[in-house]
């Protein structure tokens, strides 16, 4: 039997200790050369992910290899399937036992970010020239075409840069697509998400999943930042959407209501589609920067809590009102403080006058007009002098 020990990202585990459901993501082994000139093919997985689905048993999860002691098996692969990143695994963590507890509360810190699995090798061979792919290959690589998969778990020694611990809990694990620097209408693309079309289709537009939601259900999703056509497909990741995502999660449109563990989670899988565009993704603050008095859920009329994602419509509406409000409040009061600009009262006007169009203060609507300007992105208001 032989070992695999690959260094990942820390993508989704947060800085507190927290021990919520104990479910991270992984892509455990990736289809490039890695640091000992072995690679893994796709489909190299394919029958012995078989073996172990008609077993009726699932894939262990060790700390480090650990088999000789029965408190490093640590926990159960729930999922695993082959993807274009590489092998994925979605795994438990046994929170009742101490150990196991220790090993989470570690991914979750960033204190532990490498990942190892142990595998035979059923079918390879050497490939003489160059990899296509890596130039680290050298002049040849092994290839590894058909493995034997025992167990896959956290370690401390690395040798594929490639792999991610891509999620603890809820956050979806980030994927490289095509991107779209459009214009972005969220309520629309997700509209045009058929209500059955399954999880499948659902991981593949939105970056976050209720862990307690029906999977198959479009309900327990957040964060839509694919295009989706009219016939329901999911196409390229909007980079509006994606900006627009991490604001929410900093604390605009009065954030958002998903736990705060799987923020960073949420922030990976955004920030990757904007660095896929390369534009450098906003920073995740470390707090959203939201009120401190949290209100109360809204009610029906009869007194039945309303979902969560009509909760967060009418939260962002009524954010986008109150911000617009205290913008022009300040604007006008900025205005009515410039001596200079004060209006003196009028003499009664004249029948003449009268017929006349109005007068306006010259300086007011020229000031508010530039700010206006200001907030539809059309001029910036520092290069203009009032």
């Amino acid at each position: 039997m032989k070992v695999k020990t690959c260094p990942v990202l820390i993508k989704a585990a947060g800085t507190q200790d927290g021990t919520d459901d104990g479910v991270f993501e992984a892509i455990v082994a990736a289809y490039n050369v890695d640091s000992v000139g072995d690679k893994i093919v796709p489909g190299a997985f394919a029958e012995t992910l078989d073996e172990w689905k008609n077993s009726g048993s699932p894939i262990p999860v060790l700390w480090s290899h650990m088999s000789h002691d029965p408190d490093y098996h640590i926990g159960y692969v729930e999922e695993a399937e082959e993807r274009e990143e590489g092998l994925w695994v979605r795994a438990r963590i046994d929170l009742d036992e101490p150990k196991a507890k220790k090993v989470y509360k570690l991914l979750k810190g960033k204190r532990v970010r490498q990942f190892s699995f142990a595998y035979d090798v059923q079918e390879g061979g050497w490939v003489d020239e160059k990899s296509a792919d890596d130039d680290a290959a050298g002049d040849g690589y092994f290839e590894l075409r058909k493995l034997r998969l025992y167990e896959v778990g956290p370690t401390l020694i690395g040798a594929n840069q490639e792999t991610e611990l891509l999620s603890v809990k809820s956050a979806i694990g980030a994927h490289s697509t095509a991107t779209d620097d459009g214009t972005w209408d969220g309520p629309a693309n997700e509209a045009r998400l058929s209500n059955d079309a399954g999880k499948d289709t659902y991981r593949k537009a939105f970056a976050w999943q209720d862990p307690d939601g029906d999977p198959d259900a479009k309900s327990s999703y957040k964060f839509i930042h694919h295009n989706v056509s009219t016939e329901g497909e999911v196409g390229a990741a909007n980079l509006q959407a994606c900006t627009t995502g991490i604001a929410v999660l900093n604390g605009s449109r009065t954030g958002t209501t998903i736990p705060d563990d799987d923020r960073q989670g949420v922030y990976n899988h955004l920030a990757r589609h904007l660095r896929d565009a390369d534009v450098e993704p906003p920073e995740l603050k470390s707090e959203p920067t939201t009120d401190p008095a949290e209100p109360a859920q809204p009610e029906d009329k009869e007194g039945r809590a309303i979902s969560a994602k009509d909760e967060d419509t009418l939260r962002g509406a009524l954010a986008t009102i109150t911000d617009s409000i205290a913008v022009i409040e300040g604007v006008l009061s900025g205005s009515d403080s410039d001596d200079d600009t004060k209006a003196t009262p009028a003499e009664p006007a004249t029948n003449d006058e009268k017929s006349a169009s109005p007068a306006r203060p010259a300086d007011r609507p020229d000031r508010l007009r530039i700010w206006m300007a200001s907030l539809n992105g059309e001029v910036n208001p520092d290069s203009l002098t009032a």
